[in-house]
């Protein structure tokens, strides 16, 4: 696992789609929940397991009963059927490597 895949741009108020955990389990793709401690989120699915990122920075593998319920958002940049579902005309923001033609 890429130790920068922990970290993010917190969503802006009112911004981003948010999932429930059966939705993130359904598609198995990045997504993070909870309260939001500078660029980390307090809890994380890596499209495998769930994880709680403790205060000291470290992360520890939590249950499918220990990860919220509901309340869970993508990057923008995701292409996943629930991301691509809710971009207003089907169209979603591309990634900063998409942009540059990597």
């Amino acid at each position: 696992m890429t130790a920068g895949w922990q970290y993010l741009d917190p969503p802006r108020p009112g911004e981003g789609a948010r999932y429930s955990r059966a939705d993130v389990l359904r598609v198995e793709r990045w997504a993070w929940a909870g309260e939001l401690r500078g660029r980390r989120a307090e809890f994380f699915y890596d499209g495998f397991e769930f994880w709680r990122q403790l205060r000291s920075g470290e992360r520890q593998a939590a249950s499918r009963r220990d990860a919220p319920t509901d309340g869970w958002w993508h990057k923008p940049a995701c292409n996943c059927p629930l991301c691509r579902a809710l971009a207003p005309d089907g169209v979603r923001e591309l990634a900063g490597s998409e942009r540059r033609g990597r």
